[in-house]
């Protein structure tokens, strides 16, 4: 797993956008010794308040984002830090932008699009820096043990969900489905359904067998997942291994993802799937010194971090700040120069 989570943060492009009012983003980051602490500072940090925007209630981004929240109230004085869910990561750049977030989580495939420009962004993104890579995600989907699903293409005439416009999975299998030949109004022709739902409304109904299959971007094993199969056979999908090549080279930001067997209840074989890195993205008109001591917190307090996730035990000096597609933000910059993190 450590070997596969370097490879994801070899390709994490990561960004985030403008938001309060703070220092300007070519303000040089100040000379702080290594070994200041919080109470070295006045406390007169440029931001008295710091939003960060993760992901659908539930899932693994809002659980990371609050987790990282509750450090930073407890290491740094005189900022209060909120953590807010949302409808995922395609939707924080935006929010970010409109000055409704200073910090939020960001997958490598959606800063490919918002640095390009592309769907489903109208504009290419600036002014966002790097700040703390964390996990990959993976693009799982889950259908019922005994549905005739076998591939990607017999979706066409099911019941389904894939989440909302704004969430993780929802670009990927709109890409996804163009591969295979197929669009949403193709579904509803076809006699299928496609419901927009959140994380939660989605493993609900999958349990209750009212979905044929769900689709998401997440860790794994999901835990949705997992307790869903205490009640519902479930079988995780293999999607053909020459698409999900074909993914790969048309869309930027994704990797091969080997999911073992026997990660998911009735899961007997290995699974192979595509996975895009996940990371604190962060504005880069926010106070240096403070994003200093932010990134510094979550380093020193990443243990704390892995017992949020098993995913993210795997942080290292070898990982935390390598392939960053954009630069880091300088107070993050000035961190990981001082406790000798690749930087790359």
């Amino acid at each position: 797993m450590k070997k596969l989570f370097c490879i994801l943060l070899a390709v994490v492009m990561v960004m985030s956008f403008a938001g309060c009012e703070k220092k300007s983003p070519d303000s040089p980051a100040t000379n702080m010794p290594s070994s200041a602490t919080n109470d070295e500072f006045d406390g007169t940090w440029d931001a008295k308040a710091v939003t960060i925007t993760t992901g659908p209630s539930g899932g693994t981004h809002e659980i990371v984002g609050a987790a990282a929240a509750e450090i930073w109230k407890n290491t740094i004085s005189g900022v209060a830090f909120s953590a807010v869910p949302s409808s995922g990561t395609a939707a924080n750049l935006p929010l970010m932008e409109a000055g409704q977030a200073d910090l939020g989580v960001c997958t490598g495939d959606s800063a490919t699009c918002a640095l390009n420009g592309t769907a489903p962004y109208d504009k290419a993104y600036s002014s966002v820096s790097a700040m703390f890579a964390l996990y990959p995600n993976t693009l799982q989907i889950w259908v019922q043990a005994d549905s005739d699903i076998q591939d990607f293409g017999d979706l066409i005439d099911k019941k389904f969900t894939f989440a909302a416009p704004g969430s993780g999975p929802f670009q990927p299998t709109l890409n996804m489905m163009e591969l295979f030949g197929f669009s949403e109004d193709d579904v509803k022709k076809a006699g299928g359904t496609i419901e927009y739902l959140d994380w939660s409304t989605a493993t609900s109904k999958l349990q209750d067998g009212l979905l044929d299959a769900v689709i998401w971007t997440t860790s794994y094993p999901a835990a949705k997942i997992v307790e869903v199969e205490t009640t519902r056979n479930l079988r995780l999908l293999q999607i053909d291994s020459e698409m999900l090549d074909k993914y790969r080279e048309t869309y930027g930001g994704w990797v091969p993802v080997t999911i073992s067997a026997g990660t998911y209840k009735n899961q007997t074989e290995d699974v192979t799937t595509i996975g895009t890195p996940n990371f604190f993205m962060v504005n880069n008109s926010l106070d240096n010194d403070l994003v200093y001591e932010m990134t510094k917190a979550l380093w020193e307090n990443r243990e704390t971090l892995g017992n949020t996730h098993a995913l993210l035990k795997d942080i290292s000096l070898e990982n935390v700040a390598v392939g960053m597609g954009f630069d880091l933000h300088p107070g993050a910059l000035k961190f990981y120069q001082e406790i000798g993190a690749t930087i790359g």
